[in-house]
C-alpha cells in the first residue's frame, strides 16, 4: 500500500465516521425521549458500523438505460449519484 492510498484510506475513515457522529449527535435526544437510555446509547454503535462499512465497494445499482439516459445496466455509481438520479426521477426531470 503506497503514502497516498493509505491517506485516502484515512480520510475516507475520518469523514465516515465524522458524519455519522453528527447524525448521533442529533437523533440522540428524539431517541432517548420516544424510547429509553439504552435505545439511545445503542445508536452511537452505528459511528463504528460507519467507518466498516466505507471500505466496501460500491454497490452495483441495475438502471434501464432507456429510463436514465444516462447509466447503463452495470454502471458502478455512488451513492449521491443515485439520490440524485432518483430525486430526479421523481421530479420527472
Amino acid at each position: 500500500m503506497t503514502m497516498s492510498a493509505f491517506l485516502f484510506f484515512l480520510v475516507k475513515l475520518n469523514l465516515a465516521m465524522a458524519v455519522a457522529i453528527i447524525l448521533v449527535a442529533l437523533l440522540r435526544r428524539p431517541l432517548r425521549h420516544l424510547f429509553s437510555a439504552p435505545i439511545a446509547y445503542a445508536v452511537w454503535f452505528l459511528v463504528p458500523i460507519a467507518g466498516a462499512a466505507s471500505f466496501f465497494p460500491p454497490r452495483v445499482v441495475p438502471i434501464s438505460a432507456r429510463r436514465s439516459g444516462f447509466w447503463t445496466s452495470s454502471t458502478r455509481i455512488s451513492p449521491s449519484d443515485f439520490l440524485i438520479f432518483v430525486c430526479e426521477t421523481a421530479l420527472g426531470r
